[in-house]
């Protein structure tokens, strides 16, 4: 039995309550658009925010939130992906362990370290 919960205004899906219980600090979620949108969410930061850190637009980043621009293996999606502090593999397919709030947390307090230094 699968339930569907929405966590971080994403939908995720889960094989129980339980789970949900023992993953609740980190993101479980079915689509990059939606693995990026609870990341960001997770960090707390907006779109514009993490856009700036992975050095592109708040629009590029909202368009691949929302699904309407793909970009697979590109470079945006590298850029996100280290703003962001998580693999590209779980960013892209979501396999491998899904990031933590302070692990998100922590990303991204260094990526704007390196944005400042610039």
């Amino acid at each position: 039995m699968w339930l569907r919960l929405w966590a971080f205004g994403v939908g995720v899906k889960l094989k129980s309550l339980t789970t949900f219980v023992v993953e609740a600090t980190s993101v479980v979620v079915e689509t990059i658009s939606q693995r990026i949108a609870a990341a960001r969410q997770l960090a707390g930061v907006s779109a514009a925010h993490l856009g700036k850190l992975a050095g592109k637009s708040k629009s590029v980043v909202a368009l691949i939130e929302s699904g309407k621009r793909k970009g697979r293996g590109s470079p945006t999606i590298i850029a996100i992906a280290a703003a962001l502090g998580v693999s590209t593999d779980w960013l892209l397919s979501g396999t491998g362990k899904p990031p933590s709030r302070a692990a998100v947390k922590a990303a991204i307090a260094r990526a704007e370290v390196r944005t400042e230094t610039k």
